[in-house]
């Protein structure tokens, strides 16, 4: 192979594909576990339980529970 750019099968790309880079990595979505602190939007509080792709979360100071998608908080240190 000299350096050209081919597909797998041998032939040439197209013109508009010999530049294209691969695609940037996705971000993965954090692992949460019962009694995480975190934080969305504004507001704090402690996870409850984690169902699939969402969370159910206890506000902190209010007897508030909030079902959030996990990808939405951030875990908070301490």
């Amino acid at each position: 192979m000299t350096g050209r750019a081919r597909l797998p099968g041998g032939e040439q790309r197209k013109a508009s594909q010999k530049r294209s880079r691969p695609a940037a990595p996705i971000a993965a979505a954090p692992t949460l576990r019962a009694g995480d602190r975190v934080g969305w939007l504004r507001h704090t509080g402690i996870v409850q339980r984690v169902v699939g792709d969402q969370a159910d979360v206890r506000q902190d100071g209010r007897d508030t529970l909030w079902r959030l998608p996990v990808a939405e908080l951030t875990r908070l240190v301490g």
